[in-house]
């Protein structure tokens, strides 16, 4: 059996797959066939035909996660994305087409100025470096403007789009989760949620009100 060619594509969360492109219909099916089910260094293999929906859309998530994954702390202003597309890909960026890829970016900001950054959890242990007590106050206000939690994939993405700059990406820095870890009242939950360690009273403040002597 002839194979024209063989496109590997992985990810976060799902298996290893290989489009193989074959000459012929029948071809395909001997594949699955000779393969489908089969166990291989005690991995089993699964063989389908692939759709185009499913081929353009393993293509497009392999796309975007290479140029995202090459940005510092894994995203890139919209604008700055798209272009990158274009010049990487020889063609524009449908932006109808996020929808299908909800579990691999997320948009932040607002139109006109907006941020894409790649879902991954390799996110907080990718390397910063901050002058602290500058960081703590910058989080501080950060999460004062979001009502007090943000997703950690998007953390870089909101603090650029909030502040007008950009956490300083350094491979000799410290695990941007570490960083925010060590900022007063503030903490990562399982989830991957940046918020306060304890929550502040929202509506007013108590007061300790003692009364000495006899009334």
């Amino acid at each position: 059996m002839q194979v024209l060619s063989v496109i590997l594509h992985s990810g976060e969360g799902i298996p290893l797959r290989a489009f193989v492109k074959v000459p012929k219909p029948s071809d395909a099916q001997l594949a699955i066939c000779k393969v489908h089910q089969k166990k291989i260094f005690n991995t089993h293999v699964i063989v389908n035909i692939a759709t185009d929906k499913e081929k353009a859309l393993c293509f497009l998530r392999c796309e975007v996660t290479s140029i995202l994954k090459e940005a510092p702390l894994h995203f890139l202003p919209l604008n700055k994305f798209l272009s990158d597309y274009y010049e990487k890909c020889s063609r524009a960026f449908d932006m109808s087409s996020v929808g299908l890829i909800h579990d691999l970016v997320v948009i932040t900001g607002k139109p006109g100025n907006q941020a894409i950054s790649l879902v991954t959890r390799a996110i907080g242990s990718v390397k910063v470096s901050v002058e602290h007590e500058e960081f703590a106050r910058d989080v501080h206000a950060l999460l004062k403007s979001c009502e007090g939690s943000l997703p950690l994939v998007s953390f870089a993405a909101s603090y650029w789009l909030y502040l007008d700059r950009k956490i300083e990406s350094n491979e000799q820095g410290a695990a941007l989760a570490d960083v925010l870890s060590s900022v007063p009242n503030v903490k990562i939950s399982d989830s991957l949620m940046v918020s306060w360690a304890k929550q502040a009273i929202k509506n007013g403040m108590f007061l300790i009100v003692e009364l000495h002597g006899t009334l």
